[in-house]
Parts: C-alpha cells; sequence; structure tokens
C-alpha cells in the first residue's frame, strides 16, 4: 500500500515537476500540447471514416471529399478511427499511423499523423461495340483513362477491330467517362450516334457514360455508299463499272456478286455503271438513282443510300428463220450457204433434200455459187445481189427462197441456132442467158454476145452473119406494152 502511494505520489510528483519546468521555460502556466491527425481520401472511391472521441467526420467521395477530415487533439489522446465503405465499394484496410488490417485503427496522438483509408471501388466491364458500315475508333477523351486498360477501340468496317485497338476495359464504379469520335484518315466517314448508355455531349462526336454495372456502348458508324439493284424484269445482265470495282449479276430475283461500293477508306471518285445483257435479254434503262445511260450514281449515307436499279427484259421468242435455195436452170453446180456448213447441190432436174439453212434471229449469210461440168451461172432471184456475181450477200430478217440459175452447157452454134429458130432453148435457159446478158426480158442476141465473152466460145462467119441478119426479138416491154 506504501508502495502504491508513493507510486502514485511519484507520478503526480512528475507531473508537478513537468508543469513547472514548462512554467518556468515558457514564461506562464503550463498548457497542454496539440497534434492533427488527417484523413487522406482517395478520388476513386468511397467511404466515411469517424473517430472517437469526435473530431473527424469524413466522407471520401468520388471528387469532391467531405470534410472534416482533419482534427487537433490534445498530445497523448488515443484516437480510434473507424472505416465504412460506400457503395459498390470495399474497405481494404489502412495505411499509415501503425494502423493494419481492415479493423478500427487506434493512434496515440504524440505528433501530427496521416491515416489513409485504403477504399477500392467495385469495377465493371465497359464494352465498345458498332453498328454500321463505316471506320472510325472511339476512345476516351485525351489525357482521360478511367478504363483499365485506357479505352480506344477501332472500328472497321462497321465492326470493333480488337487487333488494332481497345475496345474493351474495367472501370470503376460510379465513374463518368467521357468517349469522342475520330474519323478514318482517308475515308468518308460519319458518326451517327451513341446508344442510350453514352448521353452526347458538345455535338453528336462526344458522349459521357456514368459507370453503375456492367456497360455496353454501341456507336453507329456510317460511310457514303451506292448500290445496284434489280428492278426484277425478266432477263439476265451484268452491270460493271469503269473503275473495275462493280461485277454485279442482275437477275429477276436480285442481284449477285459485288453489286456496290462503301467509300470507308478512299474519297468517292466519279463511276460510271455499265450495263450488259445476257444472251436472249436487252437492257431496258435505269431507274431510282439513275435516270440515263451510262448511269453515274453520287454515294451519300445510310439511310439515304442510292440505289441504281437496273432493268433486264427477254427478249421475245421468235420462230426460226429459214432459207431456201433452189433452182430455175438446166445447168449443175452447187451453193454454199455461210454461216454454217450447209451446201446445195443441183443437177438441172431437182435440187438435194439439204439445200435449205435454219438461223434463230437475223442474219447476215452469204451464198456462194459454183458451176459444174461446164454448166455457165445464170444468176441469183434475190433481192440486192448482182446476177454478175457468183456471190450474194443479204440479211436474212424473214423467211426466204433464193433461186440460183445454172446454164446447161450449150455450143456457140445452137444458141447461134436458137437467135433464128433453128434450135430450142429451154425457158430457164433463155432466162439465165439473159440474167447474165443485157437483162432486158428476152434471150436476144446482146445475151449470146455475153455469153461468148464469157465462155470464150466462137461462131462461124456463116454463123455470124446468119445471126446479124435475123430480125431482133422483141423485149419484154415491146411484147407486153398495149397498142392503143
Amino acid at each position: 500500500m506504501r508502495s502504491g502511494v508513493r507510486w502514485a505520489g511519484g507520478w503526480r510528483l512528475s507531473l508537478i515537476a513537468v508543469a513547472l519546468a514548462i512554467s518556468t521555460l515558457t514564461g506562464g502556466p503550463a498548457h497542454a500540447q496539440s497534434v492533427t491527425l488527417s484523413i487522406h481520401s482517395f478520388i476513386d472511391a468511397t467511404g466515411t471514416v469517424t473517430s472517437s472521441p469526435a473530431g473527424i467526420s469524413c466522407t471520401t467521395a468520388k471528387y469532391a471529399p467531405v470534410e472534416p477530415c482533419s482534427a487537433t487533439f490534445a498530445a497523448g489522446t488515443v484516437v480510434t478511427l473507424t472505416a465504412v465503405a460506400g457503395e459498390q465499394n470495399t474497405f481494404e484496410g489502412w495505411t499509415g499511423g501503425g494502423c493494419t488490417g481492415v479493423g478500427t485503427c487506434q493512434v496515440t496522438m504524440t505528433e501530427d499523423i496521416e491515416v489513409r483509408p485504403n477504399f477500392v471501388a467495385t469495377r465493371y466491364p465497359v464494352t465498345i461495340v458498332a453498328e454500321g458500315n463505316g471506320d472510325g475508333i472511339i476512345q476516351e477523351t485525351p489525357g482521360q483513362s478511367f478504363g483499365t486498360p485506357r479505352l480506344a477501340c477501332v472500328i472497321r468496317n462497321g465492326r470493333p477491330d480488337p487487333e488494332f485497338g481497345t475496345c474493351a476495359a474495367t472501370v470503376a464504379y460510379n465513374s463518368v467517362i467521357t468517349l469522342t469520335f475520330e474519323n478514318s484518315i482517308t475515308g468518308t466517314n460519319r458518326l451517327v450516334g451513341y446508344s442510350s448508355e453514352c448521353q452526347v455531349q458538345n455535338g453528336a462526336d462526344g458522349c459521357n457514360a456514368r459507370i453503375t454495372g456492367p456497360t455496353t456502348i454501341t456507336a453507329t458508324i456510317v460511310a457514303a455508299e451506292f448500290r445496284v439493284k434489280s428492278a426484277g424484269g425478266t432477263g439476265t445482265g451484268t452491270v460493271t463499272s469503269n473503275l473495275a470495282e462493280i461485277d454485279c449479276t442482275v437477275t429477276s430475283t436480285g442481284v449477285t456478286g459485288t453489286c456496290g461500293k462503301i467509300y470507308t477508306r478512299d474519297t468517292p471518285q466519279g463511276v460510271t455503271l455499265i450495263a450488259t445483257p445476257a444472251a436472249g435479254s436487252r437492257f431496258a434503262g435505269w431507274s431510282g438513282a439513275c435516270t440515263s445511260d451510262p448511269c453515274s450514281p453520287v454515294p451519300d449515307y445510310p439511310p439515304n443510300v442510292p440505289e441504281a436499279v437496273a432493268l433486264f427484259e427477254t427478249l421475245p421468242e421468235t420462230s426460226p428463220l429459214v432459207l431456201t435455195v433452189d433452182d430455175d436452170g438446166t445447168g449443175r453446180g452447187t451453193v454454199r450457204i455461210a454461216p454454217g456448213s450447209t451446201q446445195c447441190t443441183f443437177n438441172g432436174i431437182v435440187a438435194d433434200d439439204d439445200c435449205s439453212a435454219t438461223f434463230s434471229q437475223a442474219t447476215e449469210v452469204t451464198l456462194t455459187a459454183t458451176p459444174q461440168f461446164g454448166s455457165t451461172f445464170g444468176g441469183w432471184t434475190a433481192d440486192g445481189c448482182s446476177s454478175a456475181h457468183l456471190t450474194c450477200t443479204f440479211t436474212l430478217a424473214a423467211a426466204k427462197t433464193v433461186s440460183v440459175n445454172f446454164i446447161s452447157p450449150h455450143s456457140a452454134h445452137d444458141l447461134g441456132l436458137a437467135l433464128i429458130g433453128g434450135a430450142t432453148l429451154s425457158p430457164n435457159d433463155r432466162a439465165g442467158l439473159d440474167r447474165v446478158g443485157n437483162q432486158n426480158g428476152v434471150y436476144d442476141l446482146g445475151d449470146l454476145l455475153a455469153y461468148l465473152d464469157r465462155t470464150g466460145q466462137t461462131l462461124t462467119a456463116t454463123e455470124a452473119a446468119a445471126v446479124m441478119a435475123a430480125p431482133p426479138a422483141p423485149s419484154a416491154a415491146r411484147a407486153t406494152r398495149r397498142v392503143p
């Protein structure tokens, strides 16, 4: 008991001695020394720190810590700090003041002390996706980096390209991220807008999103383009372009192939579309973005993409065109029909069966006559063909019959006698000789002289004198002229 009293007295004496010493040094009565306890807050998390004894009631809120986050206590005071994490946050322990763990923190105030509560906000995945057909970059505002890693999503052809950008990250709860759009360097692209998760700010190119849970933000980027479309005609054909970028097959049900151009990485240039019908079809014209041929559509952005509508129609079916060659002479020869390999042979009596040719459409046809076995060519009966030429060329647009005349071999003597009534010639031979002669409608001296010139035959002096003395044969014109 004495000992206790002594110690108690000694403790009081010590205090008095300390007080007298302080008074002596300071020139007055002793005063309690004060020290400051400070709470260092974090801007990316929320929580509350309170003290016992009272003095500190600090809410560490994003961007705006709420005081008092520091207080002054008498030296030697034992202060107990209690941390409570805010919504969607976790308290992970203390730093400073000799405190550890996640329980309360007790500090003895012997000097100014700073204590840091470690609040950690829950992080949520944020993903950028795209719609449309364009190119560009959706990224956090330069200098901002709430995303881990920083969001910088490269969009190609309306789809994220993770190989060249970051389209997914985690962001702390309640953070507000700002996204901006950067156009492709060479392309013609336009940002249409963002999904409702990101509110547009300062025009359509930027938006703000407060992250309170897993978030997907959709950016719609479009590029200027044009398309080729079928008018649904009955025919088929192809559409190509002067820039060799369009190769489109057009049918009655739609189009296949490369049937449009999207200008994501290049600037629109003048393009001319060329329509070519398939066999059996015809190109009937353009509509939509084009009203004339050739068609030069001007690219535009969705939903106003111009469509060049091509109409191909089936050609009307036609009956086969038949060309028939027959013989109206007594000679022998052949006629070849081109194109094709048809050849008709004539013997002066009847033609062989194979003396016609069939064509599916209007065709330029050439007939070639070849006299045989001493016969001579007596001409054609076809419009536009010269009777003196062995070939005859014309366009077959309808069924047609052409007659060829081969003149059977005759001696100059017999032909001369025929002029003076001493020999007979068939009507076909007479007509054939006239067609290659003077073409006056009757066989006469002019026709005989033309025949002799072509064949190289001659008359004797007596035969020539008799022929020259014979009265001229009446021409067809004179024979049919009406007498008044």
